[in-house]
């Protein structure tokens, strides 16, 4: 029990960044949420049958209540999408802050769409519309066109989950200074790079306030020197 009940909290720490999301950005991570829904769901069921809980009828109907929270929302965003002030109100004002929601919500589109061999493709067809919809307004709206997004790209908010990565082996870091095309720059070089003596590079975000890096978790060379007794790298 002790074991899935880490993944739980684990799981649920995962989920309450999305809190603090935009309406929008919302809607472009809601492949990611769904799918962590249904793991956090899948752990609930696991935890309760190997205890031997009785297990509330709220909680054993939870495929249930899900779609119908899925369903509640497809219909929030659709009068958001059709009232035109609430809707300009959602929507970001910002150059960056909009190249960072038309990217997310093209990832979203491509990695969770019945189409992509990406995912199990959780997004029902009212969501993929609604996320397209979403996309072709901004786009529209501010001008700035999207490419195909680089294989590295990291469409979540998994980067801010420091517990989740230290369990995957992995870690996160920023780039000290560049812009948008500098951090893509230095992806697409590191997603080449392998080698054993290269830290593994996992993916990256190259968009928004906060670019991050996600790679391999090591130890500072420092550390590594001192606990072989070496003053340098042979």
């Amino acid at each position: 029990m002790d074991l899935k009940t880490s993944l739980l909290g684990a799981t649920l720490s995962s989920i309450l960044p999305y809190e603090d999301a935009g309406a929008f950005l919302r809607l472009a991570l809601t492949g990611d949420l769904v799918e962590k829904l249904r793991h956090l769901n899948g752990v609930l069921d696991s935890t309760f049958a190997g205890g031997r809980v009785d297990v509330p009828e709220r909680l054993r109907s939870w495929q249930r209540q899900l779609e119908q929270e899925r369903g509640q929302r497809t219909e929030m965003y659709c009068v958001l999408l059709q009232h035109e002030e609430r809707r300009e109100e959602a929507l970001p004002a910002e150059w960056e802050d909009q190249l960072e929601l038309l990217t997310m919500l093209k990832a979203g589109f491509e990695t969770y769409s019945e189409d992509s061999k990406l995912k199990e493709h959780p997004l029902t067809d009212a969501e993929e519309q609604l996320t397209s919809a979403a996309y072709d307004l901004l786009a529209s709206r501010s001008g700035i066109l999207i490419p195909s997004l680089p294989v590295w790209f990291v469409a979540s908010i998994d980067a801010s989950d420091v517990s989740k990565l230290t369990r995957l082996g992995l870690s996160s870091s920023r780039p000290k200074s560049g812009t948008s095309e500098e951090v893509m720059e230095t992806a697409s070089q590191w997603w080449e790079l392998h080698h054993p003596h290269i830290v593994r590079f996992m993916g990256a975000c190259h968009v928004g306030q906060s670019p991050y890096f996600v790679h391999e978790r090591t130890r500072s060379l420092a550390l590594y020197l001192g606990a072989n007794g070496k003053t340098r790298v042979d």
